[in-house]
């Protein structure tokens, strides 16, 4: 999927946790951040 021609994707929801490790993943570098009351993660169909 690209951002100019948009289409679905499949996610689940799930708990928060106590906190979220940081990752390289893609070319995309996210954080470690602290807890949360929820979060998602995208699955395959």
């Amino acid at each position: 999927m690209v951002f100019q021609d948009g289409g679905r994707v499949a996610i689940r929801i799930r708990l928060g946790a106590e906190f979220y490790n940081g990752t390289t993943r893609n070319g995309i570098t996210s954080k470690r951040y602290g807890s949360y009351s929820g979060s998602f993660m995208f699955i395959n169909r």
